[in-house]
């Protein structure tokens, strides 16, 4: 039995959810409790951050008060092994950090959570005071590992080259960073590989891939003499990959995996513990078990093993590369990995279960549905946000769509289409009839209706429609997409063959067209990027190649104009840049074009990021030449210092740079950065990583959706669809109590509004404007004061909001002191 649970706990309770599909007015909210969608709505203020986290691996499990708690790289998640439910608890979303590594129960009813970098390494959720607490701002990069010993706390961690041990109190009443440990004997290896702490017999153990490390508590940890190292077993071979892959203590004897064998460690020598079943290839992981048995992995299998005996038993198949196990009866156990989410095996047979969560981590594809549906592409496969939680589409070897009626759907609902498995999508565009197209990099271009998976359609190497790479059978090599005003959908296809077809162009009617590498046209037997003007010209962005490999090709920049006719490849008219000049084209490696609301067309080339308005008549190959010579900016030198993945134009036309490990950079259409010049990252805002993959955005609202290397990461901001009227206006909190809330917000004003706050009897006690910064956008927000900085009083207020073409209303407002 597969279930796809939503249960009481649909989505991280952190998340922010859009009510705009047609069955709902468009709303903004934190919280679903039960099966139902509550009323109460708590919306987002521009600039503020929020996330959904994509639990797609179970790192480590505890059993705590007859529940399940799974520490995971979407954080903690708690599971009702009784009802099978995911549940929702406030306690949770205090947690602030998702990419928990491993966890730790204390003796005071504490779980202990690790993580990786960036933000809080080490937490800890009281489940008796229902408290986070953090403990210490830690500069390193992982926790890897706990173990506690009386009132002590130690945590294993790895930085860099390095790795080390961290010593905490840890006391009913006081929690508190001590000390740091990182002084070894000289000799010891791969302290960058930790893989697990312990605490046996008064003594501390540190386990590395290539070495066992040990101290007696009562000495001082930072003096190297007083760790002794133990060799392991056997010689460490890079050719076998038999590294220490785990250890654990049970019954107070340590035991400890090495390649293919267990062995038992007293101190002094090692001791091999033999199977009573013949384990070939290396052991991967070992897990405690009940009255002295132990679980660990082979070739994906999860075994059993009684110490005393050596007898051992296959528990459970198709592990893959990656688990966890937790035993919670005698023949009962919990079972994670790469193939499953939540696996319940007992006497009663087998059972799966699956959290009502996005099904990749990271999107490298996203764009917002007309609707206002979230629709997102990953290796996994694709994840679409409804109001009602998620739907996912599996890439699997059949089409399966499920009937679900989104009033009352409370699963995560799973589908599958018969497409190739864990695709790497390169871009996506959207057809006005709703149809998709990604372009998959080694298979060609996949239409879909995810509405109806029925009517997908492939284009590949079938009947020529795309030219294969280098002479590759079957592999090929679609990149960016573009469309026209005509709806064609154009494919640049990179690695084709001399005179090969560089551009597919797939009309509305399905028939195909190709453009062909020609020295007189578009030259580059590698084109990468494209984008269309308003004219319906044609940019496309090649890359430099020669002296490696077969294939040779220019690089450089070009512009075609098909005067209209598609099917006459002969009166096409070609421009071509295909050298830097100073001033001019800074970079001949073009890896994206991008073309925004006001005609400029942005370039990201080797060199870095440019722009230039698109000419407005067709120029010729010396004209366009001289024209970027004069027109061409520099290289954007506030994006100089970053690796830029990516580069997005939103609904107002202001640009989005997406950065390899500094956040986002966002240049406005004003021509006026985004948060100062900062942009925003980690250290500035509330974004969960730096390293961004792609972007889409929801014209209605105003949010940015923004996949990271931790999640989905969703920023309020104020450039939503301009409002042409005053009816959707909202104002919250109502009742405004301004000693305890920081500000009240007037969502949903037309754009360069002012808005006058009015007392009953007619005084005008503040008036919030947008050369101010109190109106961005469609938001404006009051702090409560008056023009002389005074909280106002208690009474019932009146906002009048108006532009300056004599549009207004009047709203009210009503505080409380």
């Amino acid at each position: 039995m597969v279930r796809s649970v939503y249960a009481d706990y649909n989505l991280y309770p952190h998340s922010i959810f859009i009510m705009s599909y047609p069955f709902f007015r468009k709303r903004i909210y934190r919280y679903w409790l039960s099966l139902v969608i509550t009323t109460v709505a708590a919306h987002g203020q521009v600039g503020t951050w929020d996330f959904y986290p994509a639990a797609t691996e179970v790192r480590q499990m505890i059993l705590f008060d007859e529940n399940l708690y799974l520490g995971t790289d979407g954080g903690l998640i708690k599971f009702d092994p009784a009802s099978g439910n995911f549940i929702q608890e406030d306690l949770l979303t205090r947690i602030t950090n998702l990419d928990v590594r491993t966890m730790h129960l204390d003796q005071y009813s504490r779980i202990w959570l690790g993580f990786s970098k960036p933000g809080q390494l080490i937490q800890a959720v009281d489940m008796a005071t229902q408290t986070v607490v953090s403990v210490g701002q830690l500069d390193l990069d992982e926790i890897v590992d706990f173990a506690s010993y009386g009132d002590s706390l130690f945590a294993a961690y790895r930085s860099g080259a390095d790795g080390g041990v961290i010593y905490l109190r840890n006391q009913a009443d006081d929690l508190q960073y001590l000390d740091l440990y990182q002084n070894f004997p000289p000799a010891t290896s791969a302290i960058d590989r930790i893989v697990s702490i312990q605490v046996m017999d008064g003594h501390l153990i540190l386990l590395t891939e290539e070495s066992l490390l040990w101290t007696d508590l009562d000495l001082n940890m930072k003096d190297p003499g007083n760790w002794q190292m133990v060799n392991p077993p056997q010689s460490i071979s890079t050719t076998l990959n038999n590294y220490f892959s785990g250890a654990v203590m049970l019954n107070g004897a340590l035991i400890v995996a090495q390649g293919s064998k267990l062995y038992q460690y007293d101190f002094s020598q090692f001791e091999e513990i033999v199977p009573s079943q013949s384990i070939t290839g290396n052991i991967t992981a070992i897990y405690s078990g009940f009255e002295g048995d132990i679980h660990f992995v082979n070739g994906g299998n999860l075994y059993s093993l009684t110490l005393a005996t050596g007898e051992t038993a296959l528990r459970g198949t198709d592990l893959g590369s990656r688990q966890a196990v937790l035993q919670t009866g005698e023949n009962e156990f919990w079972l994670s990995s790469e193939n499953t989410f939540l696996k319940q095996i007992s006497p009663a047979g087998e059972a799966e279960f699956q959290p009502n969560m996005p099904l990749s981590r990271t999107f490298n594809q996203i764009k917002v549905l007309e609707d206002g549906v979230l629709f997102g592409a990953g290796r996994e496969g694709i994840s679409m946000l409804y109001p009602f939680g998620w739907r996912v589409i599996e890439m699997a070897d059949r089409t399966v769509q499920h009937d679900f009626n989104p009033q009352t759907q409370s699963d995560r609902v799973t589908d599958s289409l018969n497409y190739f498995r864990k695709p790497i999508w390169e871009d996506v565009v959207q057809r006005s009839d709703g149809r998709l197209f990604l372009s998959v990099q080694g298979k060609g271009v996949l239409e879909l209706d995810p509405f109806d998976l029925s009517t997908a359609t492939r284009y590949d190497t079938t009947g020529g429609v795309i030219e294969i790479a280098d002479g590759h059978p079957n592999y090929m090599l679609p990149r960016q997409l573009a469309l026209d005003s005509e709806e064609n959908v154009w494919v640049t296809v990179a690695f084709v063959s001399d005179g090969g077809q560089v551009l597919t162009v797939i009309r509305p009617d399905g028939t195909i067209r190709q453009v062909h590498h020609k020295a007189d046209g578009l030259s580059t037997r590698l084109p990468t990027a494209i984008a269309i003007d308003d004219y319906d010209r044609v940019w496309i962005g090649g890359q430099y190649r020669h002296n490696e490999g077969d294939v040779e090709s220019s690089g450089g920049l070009f512009c075609l104009d098909t005067r209209g006719d598609l099917d006459d490849e002969d009166s096409f008219q070609w421009a071509q840049v295909l050298s830097t000049n100073s001033p001019g084209l800074a970079g001949i490696d073009i890896y994206q074009l991008e073309v925004d609301a006001a005609g400029y067309l942005w370039i990201r080339s080797n060199a870095g990021v440019q722009y230039m308005r698109v000419p407005q008549n067709l120029l010729t190959t010396p004209e366009l030449n001289a024209y970027i010579r004069s027109n061409m900016s520099d290289v954007v030198y506030q994006l100089s210092d970053f690796s830029i993945n990516r580069m997005e134009i939103d609904q107002r036309g202001n640009r989005w740079f997406l950065t390899d490990q500094d956040g986002v950079q966002i240049l406005q259409a004003n021509d006026v950065w985004m948060n100062g010049g900062y942009g925003y990252n980690t250290g500035n805002s509330d974004i969960i990583d730096d390293q961004v993959y792609a972007a889409g955005f929801d014209a209605e609202s105003g949010m940015a959706y923004v996949s990271t290397g931790k999640g989905l990461a969703v920023l309020q901001t104020p450039f939503a669809r301009p409002r042409t009227d005053y009816k959707t206006v909202t104002i919250y909190p109502q009742p405004f109590r301004p000693d305890k809330q920081e500000r009240v917000y007037i969502q949903g004003l037309m754009d360069n509004s002012t808005v006058k706050i009015i007392s009953i009897s007619g005084q005008v006690v503040r008036e919030l404007a947008a050369v101010s910064g109190e109106v961005k956008g469609y938001e404006a927000a009051w702090d409560g004061r008056d023009g002389d900085g005074d909280l106002v009083g208690t009474g019932v207020y009146l906002l009048l909001y108006y532009t300056e073409n004599g549009d207004s209303e009047v709203g009210k407002l009503a505080v409380v002191r």
